[in-house]
């Protein structure tokens, strides 16, 4: 392969290549490559292994974190989140909730770190923000079939000309 028997034929002398095949024997005698390479492998196999748990944690995580999306019942009338009655009752956590729930609707949304370090003002003024883009926001159009008996999504119903 890499001419490694030539080279040895052609600089090592009789002696010298005695000593290498004696102490080649000896080291693959010893098991000592077998050794390493079990090592390795089982290091491989730990690697492996402990990077799928923090993946599956991290999916775990993810999909907790939809789910509490889900649960989130969106405020999306801005005279109540303008009203300084309501304004009282928002915690912090209830305002971080709902920005979250933006999170999936609009990109304009501050990253929730910032959010989070924000004063509760700038986070209700960042959501009110939020609340009025996503009310003009323009909706799908859904239509019933029917004769088919199903729902036609937009991309599916004809653009009619102007």
């Amino acid at each position: 392969m890499n001419n490694t028997n030539n080279f040895m034929q052609s600089k090592l002398g009789a002696a010298d290549l005695v000593f290498v095949w004696k102490q080649a024997c000896k080291q693959d005698a010893s098991g000592e490559d077998q050794c390493q390479r079990q090592a390795q492998a089982l290091h491989d196999q730990n690697v492996v292994a402990t990077k799928r748990a923090r993946d599956a944690e991290v999916c775990r995580k993810k999909e907790e974190f939809e789910r509490e999306i889900d649960a989130v019942e969106p405020l999306l009338n801005v005279r109540i989140l303008k009203s300084k009655l309501h304004n009282r009752t928002f915690t912090s956590s209830l305002i971080i909730q709902q920005v979250d729930w933006h999170r999936q609707y609009s990109k304009a949304v501050i990253l929730q770190l910032l959010v989070t370090k924000m004063k509760q003002e700038d986070k209700l003024t960042h959501l009110i923000v939020l609340v009025e883009a996503y009310n003009n926001m323009p909706k799908p159009v859904v239509q019933f079939d029917a004769a088919e008996g199903s729902i036609k999504q937009p991309e599916d119903i004809p653009v009619q000309p102007d």
